[in-house]
């Protein structure tokens, strides 16, 4: 039996299929997490947990979800642009110092699955993936970005490119000898047999 696609397990979730919100997490959350490990600025990791913004993403993803569109995007890339307005949200605020009281975290997922949370717990607790972000974050900065934008955000090399400064071609050799280096890891942190 072959895995359903992430867009199937998203349609029957829409449809009323509550439980496989749980299969969503455990599809995305991963990569989420270590997006949200290498975006966070060490310098503001007192104010800004990983693992909270972890939470507040996907607490803005449910809130979203209804108006997601699949043709105008794929599911996890449109996850990681809710994440990346969340981020800047959190980064507005540390800027201006106008921090918002916070929620008791037991009351803001009083409505959420209990599974789905197990899910993001067991997620941001993993050795492997706690591995993973120590080898990428002692990659040469351009290549954490390349790690960021195509290996968890899954942006094609063209855009890539661009954001770097570079042509696609040369993002994607360079994308390639990164894929080298972390493919083990990558493996082992659950994420799939290739980093691409």
């Amino acid at each position: 039996m072959t895995e359903a696609r992430t867009s199937t397990v998203l349609s029957r979730y829409r449809s009323g299929d509550l439980a496989q919100f749980q299969e969503l997490h455990a599809r995305i959350s991963p990569r989420l997490y270590l997006w949200c490990a290498l975006r966070v600025p060490k310098a503001l990791r007192h104010r800004i947990d990983p693992d909270d913004l972890l939470q507040e993403i996907w607490l803005r993803v449910m809130a979203l979800l209804p108006r997601y569109q699949r043709e105008r995007a794929s599911f996890r890339h449109w996850v990681f642009g809710v994440a990346a307005n969340v981020l800047a949200e959190q980064l507005r605020r540390c800027h201006v110092r106008q921090r918002e009281a916070q929620a008791d975290a037991s009351a803001v997922f009083a409505d959420l699955p209990a599974a789905a949370t197990g899910v993001v717990q067991r997620a941001v607790r993993s050795e492997e993936l706690r591995l993973l972000l120590g080898s990428i974050q002692q990659l040469p900065p351009e290549e954490q970005r390349l790690v960021l934008l195509r290996g968890l955000e899954g942006r094609p090399h063209q855009e890539v490119g661009v954001e770097l400064g570079i042509g696609d071609k040369a993002a994607e050799m360079r994308w390639r000898r990164v894929c080298e280096r972390l493919r083990q890891r990558w493996a082992a942190a659950g994420l799939g047999e290739s980093v691409d």
